[in-house]
């Protein structure tokens, strides 16, 4: 099952899924700040939140396959540079709040055209 997962998924998610379940969410945000529809922020949303629960997946299927996943951002490898890892634990963390976020962007919708 998790090879299929990781069948789908584009090369470059696989590569950088920890920083992308990151970094997606928080510049849809800020362009979500300068919209003045609610509705088209809302789909905007919903798009970074199904990106993240994509990445949650991917590094779930990642962890369980082979085992921690450890991420060097900006290339520098600690101490010198900051690790992001993620284990079994993690990953099933990010899946429920992953998935809690999509189902409140979902039903926020009502709050969003009021």
């Amino acid at each position: 099952m998790y090879e299929f997962i990781l069948d789908l998924a584009p090369a470059y998610l696989e590569r950088h899924a920890p920083a992308l379940l990151i970094v997606t969410p928080m510049m849809l945000a800020a362009l979500c700040a300068f919209l003045r529809s609610g509705r088209l922020a809302w789909i905007i949303t919903i798009i970074a939140s199904l990106v993240s629960a994509m990445c949650a997946l991917v590094l779930l299927a990642q962890v369980n396959l082979d085992g921690v996943v450890s991420y060097h951002l900006g290339g520098w490898a600690p101490p010198l540079g900051i690790e992001f890892r993620v284990d079994a634990l993690n990953a099933l963390f990010l899946i429920i709040i992953t998935a809690i976020g999509v189902a409140s962007a979902v039903f926020s919708l009502t709050t969003v055209e009021s």
